[in-house]
């Protein structure tokens, strides 16, 4: 099945150590994902609905650690984290 233009896929690329590090380094300085910033720097090149494109890429990203963060600070999180944890201890003990 051929995939749809608005679909995200996995893509593996070579790159030398140092540019990987740069673009990681880059996109800390840019409030950027690793990801965010190779993608803001390959659609920089090309037409404006691809610049949308990753907008809305960092959008959802910045949202999802937003989301995960008031997630770890959430008491009720964070006590219902440890119950989990806990039985999950005691079902490991008894094996």
């Amino acid at each position: 099945m051929a995939r749809k233009p608005h679909e995200t896929v996995m893509v593996r690329i070579r790159m030398p150590e140092a540019l990987r590090l740069k673009l990681v380094a880059e996109g800390e300085a840019n409030n950027r994902s690793f990801n965010a910033e190779a993608l803001f720097r390959l659609t920089a090149t090309l037409t404006d609905e691809w610049k949308e494109f990753v907008k809305q890429v960092e959008l959802r990203e910045q949202a999802e650690q937003e989301m995960l963060e008031r997630l770890r600070q959430d008491p009720e999180f964070q006590a219902k984290t440890k119950h989990i944890i806990e039985r999950l201890k005691q079902k490991e003990r008894k094996r």
